[in-house]
């Protein structure tokens, strides 16, 4: 299987402090990664080093390309980022100039341009903002209108640094629906790197940092069957499966279920 990330060996400080040693990482294309772990854990270093921000120690590899100066172009072709900050990403005071934007750097006809606009708003259900002026929409739809400036240029890997933080469960939920369809329909690998634990359960990997090593790093399923991991770093459990292993406790169910309807017809069979 081929690797959307291989890490070796990477070895990273912080004006004095030590982030990294020796640390090792593969992650597959194609998996949706759930990056969490305690404040201070090395998340969102990692994360710029591999996107090329920061310089490192080590062999970083990005789609079997190695990440250094002649390859870097290349790679960020392939890799899409969102941040935390929806303004910070937003280049024109027009919604289609906006998504427009990475394909107008690329010498894209006006004629493609505006046929990949419209489908990748289709996909996003945003295309009736594309002749709005951003002053007219919410954060919500900014941080969708960024989104699809960065699947405009169809990118293989998407890196999404706590890009959701800001909003509500529902705007949340409908955003990773979105990318977990895209996940799955189009194999693109992804890395969403969040607070909220509820968030995990959309992707099928969970990769928990503790002080710039892997506590843990396997599928949802294998993680939540050893959930101690949870509570010895003080993060929480989503809620469903915090219920689920309750619920498992007194053998009501034999499973981690994470869908409320389904435990609901569980219980009442």
């Amino acid at each position: 299987m081929s690797k959307a990330v291989s890490i070796k060996n990477l070895n990273f400080n912080y004006d004095s402090k030590q982030i990294f040693s020796n640390f090792n990482l593969d992650i597959n294309s194609g998996e949706f990664v759930s990056l969490i772990g305690p404040n201070g854990s090395g998340k969102s270093t990692l994360i710029k080093i591999i996107v090329g921000l920061l310089e490192f120690d080590g062999e970083v590899y990005i789609n079997d390309l190695l990440l250094n100066k002649n390859n870097i172009k290349q790679i960020r072709k392939k890799v899409g980022v969102l941040l935390n900050n929806v303004d910070s990403q937003l280049i024109s005071n027009k919604v289609f100039d906006n998504i427009a934007f990475p394909l107008v750097n690329q010498g894209i006809s006006r004629d493609k341009i505006i046929t990949s606009v419209e489908d990748i708003a289709s996909k996003l259900n945003i295309k009736d903002l594309l002749n709005k002026n951003i002053s007219e929409v919410n954060n919500m739809e900014k941080t969708l209108i960024n989104l699809a400036s960065v699947l405009v240029y169809k990118p293989e890997f998407l890196i999404f640094d706590e890009a959701f933080e800001n909003l509500d469960k529902y705007e949340r939920d409908n955003i990773l629906t979105i990318l977990k369809n895209l996940n799955k329909i189009e194999n693109i690998t992804i890395i969403n790197v969040t607070q909220n634990m509820e968030d995990i359960l959309f992707g099928n990997m969970i990769l928990i940092l503790d002080n710039g090593k892997i506590a843990q790093y396997d599928s949802n399923d294998k993680i939540f069957d050893n959930s101690k991991i949870f509570s010895k770093l003080g993060l929480d459990l989503p809620f469903m499966v915090d219920l689920s292993i309750k619920l498992k406790y007194y053998n009501l169910i034999d499973r981690i279920i994470y869908d409320m309807e389904e435990m609901v017809d569980v219980l009442w069979k």
